[in-house]
Formats: C-alpha cells, structure tokens, sequence
C-alpha cells in the first residue's frame, strides 16, 4: 500500500485506475473484499486525496444496489473534484449521479445528469444505455431505443448497452426483436466474463 499512497499526478487518475477492479469484485459478490480495499487505501493517502476514493466507493456500492450509500460517496467524490480543481473529473461524476439516481429510482435526474454529460461533451456515447434507461422508465421506448443505438453506433458490441437494447425491446412488446439482440449478446457476454476470470 506505500506504493498506492504515492504521490500522484494528477491525483483523479489514482483513484480512476483502481474503480474497474473494485466494482469488478462487486459485480462478482465480494463487495467486502472492495470496500476493504478502498477503506485501505483511503488510510495511506493524503486527505485531500482520500474523498478521490468516492468514485470506487460509489461504483462498488452501485454494483450492489447501494443507492444510498452511492449518493455519500458519489458527494465525497464530487466534493473532491471541486476543492482539486479537477474538472475534467465533472463527465465521470455526472454519469456516476445518472446511475445513482437510476438506482434511486428517479430516472428524470438520471436523464438530467446523463444529458449534462452530453452538454460538456456531445461525443460521450458511453451515456447512451444511461439515457435509455431512464428514459425507457419515464415510458418513452422510441427514445429509449434512439439513446441506445447513439452508444451501439460507436461500440455495437458493447455488453451494457445490448442488455439495455434487448430489456427495452422486450418492454415494448417487440419480442422477436428483443430475443435477437439477446441472442447477439449472449456469446459477447460469456467473452466478458472470461476476460475477468
């Protein structure tokens, strides 16, 4: 851990290289294992660096359906990037909050934040399963569906994205559909999961 405790420049880039792996071990049932890391880390660096560590937190914490505890540490990291002056951090918070508040159950914030993403970068396809989401929630599947295909467009065998293709289609009755795009994902999805065995 001295190494993790460096010094690092920029200091965002520390705690963005640690959250795949940590939400990773979520997504694979041992959210202690991650939150024991990150409570670890947070100990062996510097305080104005510590709250950083928000990010992992909130991606562990929203790979368990913590929504709660995702709204604290996604704070802590919003926190962080305004006393850092980090604001090239601003697009990864506000696509965190659009999950946050998918989690929550409040899918106009999460469109809100999803479309702010797009507001500071118009090429952030990565939103697009976040919009679909929320707005396939507030009952608008057309647009659900365009928001996805703006994400597919530039990844069409994004794993996330497909889900949320086959999970709209399914939900607007447009079976024959969903079950394509479901048997499309399915091999890409078994690659995925050996990737991170």
């Amino acid at each position: 851990w001295k190494e993790l405790a460096r010094p690092v420049t920029p200091p965002g880039s520390f705690a963005m290289q640690l959250c795949d792996d940590l939400e990773l071990f979520a997504i694979d049932g041992r959210p202690d294992v991650a939150r024991a890391e990150i409570e670890s880390i947070r100990a062996g660096v510097p305080e104005h660096i510590e709250d950083l560590m928000g990010l992992g937190a909130t991606e562990v914490a929203l790979a368990v359906g913590d929504s709660a505890t995702a709204r604290v540490e996604l704070t802590r990291f919003e926190t962080s990037i305004e006393k850092l002056n980090l604001g090239i951090l601003e697009p990864q918070a506000l696509r965190l909050r659009s999950r946050e508040r998918l989690a929550a159950g409040d899918p106009a914030g999460a469109l809100a934040a999803a479309d702010a993403v797009l507001a500071l970068d118009p090429t952030a396809r990565h939103v697009g399963r976040l919009r679909a989401e929320a707005l396939d929630a507030l009952g608008r599947p057309d647009d659900a569906l365009e928001a996805v295909e703006f994400q597919l467009a530039a990844d069409p065998s994004h794993p996330w994205a497909l889900l949320a293709k086959a999970r709209i289609l399914a939900s607007a009755g447009r079976v024959d559909e969903a079950i394509a795009t479901y048997e499309t994902l399915l091999p890409l999805w078994k690659d995925a999961d050996a990737d991170y065995a």
